[in-house]
């Protein structure tokens, strides 16, 4: 895993940028809402579901690091330490990471956000693909506001296509980040000692070297989904289609990319999540947070997120504005496993809920009130949610 790029998100995760901005002396006209401006400022304006900010007059926008780099005239490393200060957040030993090193995150975000721009040009090329989201209810209107995207089907053409996107900005597709899409076969050995890849990394999987192989984003058709933050793509997961869903007599429905190259499993934040709406509910994949989206409600996908790991920690006081927390895993051996102990992290806030022919609160955490109903709308069935 890059510590640099964990460092980054994390600082990012724990300082929500309209709250950053107040302790800047921003004065916003109001204190809810998407949008925060700030008058008489040039235009300043401050995108708080997108977590971005943006001066008409100076010319100047980015995501809450940024902002601090603008507005005190500090160069990155001792932005983040104040940030992380701020936040409580332990500063790790930085090394050699500098601006060289954020180079590189930004380098990463950059491949994720030409793949996926290219991925969702394709999906509305795919009648098999669009038909699988029509088929869950998702509109093309919402499909487009989640930036949804297609794997492809490895066509010839369709390499050549996402190839000219990299050599357009420069970027070796055999790369760490490259094979994330493009995946690779060969000589794992000898790819890894021209990138100085660490076969030693507890996220470096030997049978990589066996197999001479390293599955990317492209090796089978699949829904790509956009994981963002401060209006950036800084994740990429995948839910294969129906039919290649399976690996001889045992189940593979996704795919996330290497650790090693694209870092720890990342959230999905769904099309509509608002930081600080009332309500807020977890759920297992980022399709079950696209339904949600349909009714307008704020929802996050664990997508392999456990209780304990280091990310639900980060996730926790990215939902903290939040009164209401619902925790609605899937009715599978997976879900009922971590159901409670995913509730737990989020105190006493949270409400534990299953879905049936109607989507209520079955039981919930101390000092919750149980029988206290799921404001969604609508109803939801275990087929669309």
């Amino acid at each position: 895993m890059d510590q640099f790029d964990d460092i980054v998100q994390r600082i990012k995760e724990a300082n929500d940028i309209a709250d950053v901005g107040v302790e800047l002396g921003l004065k916003f006209e109001r204190e809810s809402g998407k949008w925060r401006r700030v008058p008489h400022a040039g235009g300043l304006v401050v995108n708080v579901g997108r977590q971005r900010f943006f001066s008409a007059t100076d010319g100047v926008n980015g995501d809450v690091i940024e902002l601090v780099r603008w507005k005190k005239g500090w160069e990155f490393r001792t932005t983040a330490e104040w940030l992380a200060r701020r936040a409580n957040i332990e500063l790790p030993n930085w090394g050699r990471m500098d601006d060289a090193a954020l180079k590189v995150h930004r380098l990463k975000v950059s491949v994720f956000e030409i793949a996926q721009q290219v991925f969702h040009a394709w999906l509305w090329k795919d009648p098999e693909a669009l038909a699988y989201l029509h088929g869950r209810g998702f509109m093309d209107d919402l499909i487009s506001a989640a930036g949804m995207g297609f794997s492809g089907r490895r066509s010839k053409e369709q390499v050549a296509e996402m190839k000219g996107q990299f050599d357009l900005f420069g970027i070796d597709i055999r790369s760490p980040l490259g094979v994330t899409i493009f995946g690779y076969e060969g000589d794992i050995k000898a790819w890894a000692e021209k990138w100085n890849v660490d076969m030693k990394d507890e996220d470096f999987n030997p049978d990589w070297v066996e197999k001479g192989r390293m599955h990317g984003m492209m090796a089978t058709p699949g829904i790509v989904y956009a994981h963002t933050w401060a209006g950036q793509v800084i994740y990429l997961s995948r839910r294969q289609l129906p039919g290649f869903d399976r690996i001889g007599d045992r189940d593979w429905k996704s795919f996330n990319p290497q650790a090693i190259f694209a870092g720890r499993r990342q959230a999905y934040f769904n099309s509509v999540y608002k930081g600080d709406a009332e309500q807020c509910v977890i759920v297992e994949g980022p399709a079950d947070a696209e339904s949600f989206a349909m009714w307008g409600i704020s929802s996050v996908a664990l997508c392999g997120v456990n209780a304990d790991d280091e990310g639900m920690g980060n996730l926790r006081m990215r939902l903290k504005r939040h009164k209401k927390v619902y925790v609605a895993l899937d009715r599978d051996k997976a879900g009922d496993a971590k159901r409670e102990r995913v509730a737990a992290v989020f105190g006493a806030k949270t409400r534990v809920v299953e879905f049936s022919d109607q989507l209520s609160v079955m039981h919930s955490t101390p000092s919750a009130v149980s029988d206290q109903k799921l404001s969604v709308g609508s109803e939801a069935s275990d087929g669309e949610a």
